[in-house]
């Protein structure tokens, strides 16, 4: 909801909902083609709110109106919400609700093809990007690329910003345009990354992702998911957001490197 437009509006018979909206014209096709997967995942259970309408407009902008969920995003990884977390990844266990958009296939695409250019581009975002891809570099090295499961519902964006949480619980999952198929360890990755967590909540989700399809897929999960965020977190940055763009490249730097320790 932060990179795109969202409004509370009301529907014919006033009852409350959600519409959304993306400025980026190439991302209509997928928000038409999420509503059905959408509609794979809560059949499924999968606490997602229903999508009421999906779209273009005349201008070619996707957009979507989803039922209103209950709840907020909580801003720490505690113990208690990573317990909850790791329940509803496992929730995506063999959902499948894409299989033609295989999140397994592009992580394997981005590791193979876009690793160099991924890596210039953190590295040439100063010290902090240097250290990132060191760290990065030092927890595959014990490992070699595996087949990944591909079975999984994957959110591609599983982080706490989109997961609402009332009475305690998760009432809802939100910005869910990017879902598709693959392994679902890749949602606990997202999760890792999560700046403010409790060091034993990353153990348990790192022995949950494990658990899942073993220390290497978390591993390479892992360095694709950081090294995304910290380029788009330099490539987004204003000149006077420097200095809290490299201390968020510096937590996962932290983040990548308690977790090589937790993998060896």
């Amino acid at each position: 909801m932060f990179q795109s437009g969202a409004w509370l509006i009301t529907d014919a018979s006033g009852s409350p909902t959600v519409l959304k909206w993306s400025p980026d014209q190439a991302w209509a096709h997928q928000i038409e083609r999420a509503a059905r997967a959408v509609a794979v995942a809560r059949r499924h259970g999968y606490p997602t709110p229903a999508w009421l309408a999906a779209g273009w407009t005349r201008a070619g902008h996707g957009y979507q109106v989803q039922e209103l969920a209950p709840g907020q995003p909580t801003p720490e990884l505690t113990t208690e919400v990573v317990g909850a977390m790791i329940e509803l990844v496992e929730r995506q266990r063999d959902v499948d609700p894409d299989p033609d958009r295989s999140w397994s296939t592009y992580l394997v695409d981005q590791l193979e093809h876009s690793w160099v250019s991924t890596t210039a581009a953190v590295r040439g975002s100063g010290p902090a990007g240097e250290a990132l891809v060191d760290a990065c570099s030092a927890l595959l090295a014990p490992f070699d690329l595996p087949a990944l499961p591909s079975a999984d519902l994957v959110h591609g964006d599983l982080r706490l910003g989109n997961v609402l949480f009332h009475r305690g619980r998760v009432s809802a999952v939100v910005d869910i345009e990017a879902l598709g198929s693959g392994t679902r360890v890749f949602d606990h990755a997202t999760l890792l990354d999560h700046e403010h967590a409790d060091e034993q909540a990353v153990h348990l989700l790192v022995d949950a992702a494990c658990e899942v399809a073993g220390p290497a897929v978390l591993a390479f999960s892992l360095a694709h998911v950081v090294l995304d965020l910290a380029r788009f977190v330099h490539r987004r940055q204003l000149p006077a957001d420097a200095p809290s763009a490299a201390r968020r490249v510096r937590s996962l730097t932290t983040r990548t490197q308690l977790v090589r320790q937790l993998l060896s």
